[in-house]
């Protein structure tokens, strides 16, 4: 995924500002889900 959003980025530093807010939050989901 993070593979894909930095070759369809434009602005590589909006793009890795970008892909550390979805990192984030997927993380955060992903232990979310574990934890139920």
């Amino acid at each position: 995924m993070r593979l894909y959003w930095d070759e369809a980025c434009i602005d590589m530093r909006f793009c890795r500002i970008y892909n550390d807010i979805i990192g984030f939050y997927a993380q955060e989901n992903l232990w979310g889900a574990m934890k139920i």
